[in-house]
């Protein structure tokens, strides 16, 4: 059973028996205390950081965890992929100068490298290391995030942030979604809907805490946001069976919030199951929607709809596994196993399946869009790892209470 799927599923499914209660937003002063040492990662990579030294290994002794690696033979060092691409020109035997810094002081120390036990035509220096930044506490986030086709939302101790994983800047919204709704995220909106006084739902718009007067939906009934297309979002709607009371007809619409209509409604069949989420592409011109089984919570439905609702067929193409993002403007990242992931291109159905590193095993993920890097919830920690170097994962929130990731492309 695909555990994200049952979470929205048991949501989806209490909504649509009974709308979620009204949950007003508080004031910025009256948010929750962010975690106490929560620290996210901001600017340039400063260099690589020793995480771990192996025993009886050439570092041993000579480095130490913390320690803060600059320069390898006067060769300037800013990141993990940086130093990794330095080893390959070295040899076993070989020895190398160091330049590190611990304890705000500067050193340089010689270490002869030894064999790799795995491979002994390569060198090893024995040590575990991560790429190097700054860091800050969600309250200091106060940086403008340029608008990019990689910055998005996030919900941290349940506030609301504005990020960009690949230039490490922050930016706090100051607003703390519904508890009992989940809010979905447009390229420049936040929404998410709530239960007025006699009884009906709405759609609210999260950045202004301010309701939209709908259209109707062409006589369904709303029930929910599952997510967006462009500046659209996509809802759940339903309608009462006529002379079969207890049963309801399920569709989803696309309503734009900026001119509060209903653009296109499109039904949903008894066997692909309840929509649970509706995952836009980077170029605004179609979503895949991941049904649910209602019973089990298995993941019953994938299919992909351009940004007007019409099913497109790619069916066989993303029958992959657990939808994580979409990759590139062409190719979806699923989750096909504990330890793999495959991105399938749902114009030619070409697959290429990626390992995972060990910290990432069990991790929810998600697709960053660049078509190289993906984003990990582990623990209390956000980590942003390249799929074409297995070693290259680094941390840019740790010790965070890591809540959802909005869609890709704010502000662009």
């Amino acid at each position: 059973m695909r555990r994200i799927l049952t979470v929205l599923l048991a949501v989806v499914t209490a909504c649509v028996a009974q709308p979620p209660e009204r949950s007003p937003l508080p004031d910025v002063d009256d948010a929750l205390p962010v975690p106490l040492g929560c620290q996210l990662a901001v600017g340039e990579s400063q260099g690589v950081r020793v995480e771990s030294v192996l025993p009886d290994a050439p570092a041993t002794d000579v480095l130490e965890e913390g320690d803060l690696i600059v320069a390898i033979d006067a060769d300037q060092v800013g990141s993990r992929p940086e130093l990794m691409d330095l080893m390959t020109t070295r040899a076993p035997g070989e020895t190398i100068d160091v330049t590190f810094s611990r304890d705000e002081l500067t050193e340089t120390v010689s270490i002869t490298l030894a064999p790799n036990p795995n491979d002994e035509t390569r060198p090893m220096m024995g040590v575990i290391i991560e790429t190097a930044f700054a860091t800050i506490s969600p309250d200091e986030a106060d940086s403008v995030v340029i608008p990019s086709d990689t910055a998005r939302l996030i919900d941290i101790a349940d506030e609301i942030y504005l990020f960009d994983p690949l230039a490490n800047t922050w930016q706090t919204l100051g607003i703390m979604p519904p508890d009992v709704a989940r809010w979905v995220s447009t390229s420049t909106g936040l929404y998410s809907v709530r239960e007025l006084d006699n009884g009906t739902v709405e759609i609210v718009d999260l950045l202004t805490d301010q309701g939209i007067t709908d259209d109707g939906f062409q006589g369904w009934q709303l029930r929910r946001l599952i997510g967006t297309v462009g500046h659209t979002l996509v809802a759940v709607v339903v309608e009462e069976v006529p002379d079969r009371p207890g049963f309801i007809n399920v569709a989803i619409a696309g309503f734009d919030p900026i001119a509060a209509r209903t653009v296109w409604m499109s039904p949903v069949s008894s066997t692909f199951g309840v929509p649970v989420a509706a995952i836009g592409s980077l170029d605004d011109t179609a979503f895949l929607m991941i049904g649910a089984d209602a019973e089990t919570g298995q993941q019953s439905g994938l299919r992909v709809f351009d940004n007007m609702g019409r099913p497109r067929n790619e069916e066989t193409a993303v029958a992959t596994g657990e939808p994580v993002g979409w990759f590139d403007l062409q190719s979806m990242t699923f989750k096909t196993a504990d330890d793999t992931v495959t991105v399938a291109n749902l114009i030619d159905g070409a697959t290429t399946t990626y390992a995972l590193p060990q910290d990432l095993i069990g991790a929810n993920l998600a697709a960053v869009g660049d078509g190289q890097h993906i984003l990990a919830i582990s623990g209390r920690d956000l980590l942003v790892h390249d799929l074409a170097d297995v070693g290259d994962t680094y941390a840019i929130a740790t010790n965070c209470a890591v809540g959802p990731i909005g869609s890709p492309g704010w502000g662009r």
